[in-house]
């Protein structure tokens, strides 16, 4: 594939080697056995191609691979985005620190960004549940579209677009436009630990000259929050992330957030 042309590989269900007893040799174990085999694809590629490794234990590929995977496999419906932001953020500390993080494809398809039929393969639906993550609920809407892909942008990782973009419409690709235009650093939860972190996580990431500020629900309840501080009440120069509109002055009273939503702010004062 490397002579192909190739220079983008993903390695997949690499960990299925740790359920291994034992090898023909007695001198290694399995995460040892995990590393020379990502040694091997990457003399293989070469140093020049670009190497995601999915599923291999963090540790195990630290310094040879150039992306590790931090979610789950990402689908347009609701139980896979929740559950996908929170161990993006829970895994902030990686980029930049064991190479880039990938926190799947960045999807913007849904029936207000596309007319295809065809969303994803054809599964039978599943009603959600607690703890059921796969397939299960309804298909995402816009706003948690924006919702994940704000998600996504704010880990300051990989952005791989993973919908058919010919068949996006105008809604859909300034979305994608609007994460494509401007890098930030990684983003850092500034509640993570806190007892609403989880479900309501608040994060901050730098830009060029300015700070990215975004506060999320990812809870199935209207919910009230108040911008933290020095941000509370702020006044200055600032802008809605999305619709670019300028912003004099942030948010100081309590804010009450619809369910599966995200606000961010461009903040030009801090």
């Amino acid at each position: 594939m490397r002579q192909a042309g190739f220079t983008y590989f993903k390695c997949d269900f690499t960990q299925m080697l740790l359920g291994a007893s034992r090898f023909s040799r007695d001198d290694i174990t399995p995460a040892g056995m995990l590393r020379e085999l990502f040694h091997l694809i990457r003399d293989t590629i070469g140093e020049d191609a670009y190497l995601l490794a999915c599923g291999a234990p963090y540790e195990t590929v630290i310094g040879i691979a150039d992306s590790h995977r931090t979610t789950g496999d990402i689908h347009h419906y609701w139980s896979h985005i929740r559950q996908n932001i929170r161990s993006m953020f829970a895994r902030w500390w990686m980029q930049g620190t064991v190479g880039n993080t990938d926190p799947d494809f960045a999807i913007v398809r849904c029936d207000c960004t596309t007319d295809d039929l065809l969303l994803s393969r054809r599964l039978p639906k599943k009603p959600w549940h607690s703890g059921a993550n796969w397939y299960a609920g309804r298909e995402m809407n816009l706003a948690e579209a924006q919702t994940l892909l704000l998600a996504c942008y704010l880990t300051g990782g990989d952005m791989v677009l993973g919908d058919a973009l010919h068949r996006i419409n105008e809604a859909g690709l300034a979305m994608l436009t609007t994460v494509l235009q401007k890098p930030v650093e990684r983003g850092v939860p500034i509640n993570l630990f806190d007892y609403d972190g989880d479900e309501m996580p608040i994060v901050v990431a730098q830009g060029e000259g300015r700070k990215l500020l975004a506060v999320f629900n990812l809870s199935d309840d209207y919910r009230p929050r108040k911008l933290p501080q020095p941000f509370a009440g702020l006044q200055g120069s600032h802008e809605e992330f999305w619709s670019g509109k300028p912003v004099t002055i942030l948010e100081g009273e309590e804010i009450i957030m619809e369910p599966h939503t995200a606000l961010a702010w461009w903040v030009s004062s801090i």
